[in-house]
């Protein structure tokens, strides 16, 4: 006798079945690997999903069981293939909080709009986003510089006495004293910040600083991204003098090392080097011993 019901689940039953294997059912190795990475257990350092498979893919000789799309990364995770899940990604869970801010507030010098054409457009080395990031806001805790090169987004940070003008100009003063005012500009070609008191003499110490619009981060966009990769470690209400200068610096190291999806997987520092050094060979002009700039804070 014929039963409807069970003739619908025998095909339900068989529709399962049906259609191409998922391709988690084969990679194994992968979803160890990627929980991993994406949780922090494969090198004390959380990565991303999109850093997950880059650098999975250096990791693992078949690449024919690594997602090629991030979107199907993604979607695994929250099918809950993974052990990692939406709230253990440090990205996906931030929300943006839109704040108004009354308009008052001047530029303190030269506006970004003045900016030489080769760093808005990216198209060399040598124009820099600068910032400070605090720990505790009460006045006697030291503050870490932050400085993004606009095109490879390579990172320089430094630990200093704190979030004020005569702080900030002393790193220069002494940078510059350390590269020679040659090779300090050839690096150095612009810098742009906003209009924090902490940069109000910048002026002093560079000839070629620009200021954002007031309340206009996005206009500083590569150094603020920069600026949450180092709070992952660095953390909000946590004083920067509890931080020395080794973990500070094996911090930035990690970061200009951390393959990005802009570069196709490559990171900061292979698109610093890579440009720094085809600049030096059009200039003709004595290579610099910029590696310094990475392993001093």
């Amino acid at each position: 006798m014929y039963s409807y019901e069970a003739g619908q689940n025998i095909y339900l039953k068989c529709h399962q079945r049906s259609g191409r294997p998922r391709l988690y059912y084969r990679s194994t190795r992968f979803l160890q690997l990627a929980d991993q990475l994406m949780l922090g257990e494969f090198d004390e350092h959380r990565y991303s999903p999109q850093a997950a498979i880059y650098k999975a893919r250096d990791l693992m000789s078949d690449d024919s069981l690594i997602p090629k799309s991030v979107v199907t990364l993604y979607q695994w995770i929250n099918d809950g293939v993974f052990c990692t899940s939406n709230l253990d990604l440090f990205e996906k869970t931030k929300r943006k909080h839109h704040r108004t801010h009354p308009r008052a507030k001047r530029c303190l010098g030269p506006n970004i709009a003045q900016r030489p054409q080769t760093a808005d457009q990216r198209s060399e080395i040598g124009h820099w986003e600068l910032d400070t990031v605090q720990g505790q806001k009460n006045g006697n805790d030291s503050v870490v510089l932050v400085m993004t090169d606009r095109l490879s987004r390579v990172n320089i940070t430094s630990k200093i006495a704190g979030k004020t003008a005569h702080a900030v100009n002393h790193f220069f003063v002494e940078l510059r004293q350390k590269l020679g005012k040659n090779a300090y500009y050839r690096i150095f070609k612009t810098i742009t910040s906003d209009n924090g008191s902490e940069f109000s003499e910048l002026t002093r110490v560079h000839d070629h600083v620009f200021y954002t619009d007031p309340y206009s981060p996005w206009e500083r966009g590569s150094n603020e991204i920069n600026n949450r990769f180092l709070r992952k470690e660095i953390t909000k209400g946590q004083a920067i003098n509890d931080y020395s200068n080794a973990q500070i610096i094996a911090t930035n190291n990690r970061m200009n090392h951390y393959p990005r999806a802009i570069f196709n997987g490559r990171s900061a520092m292979d698109v610093y080097c890579k440009a720094f050094y085809q600049e030096m060979s059009r200039s003709h002009q004595p290579i610099i011993n910029w590696s310094v700039l990475f392993i001093s804070a």
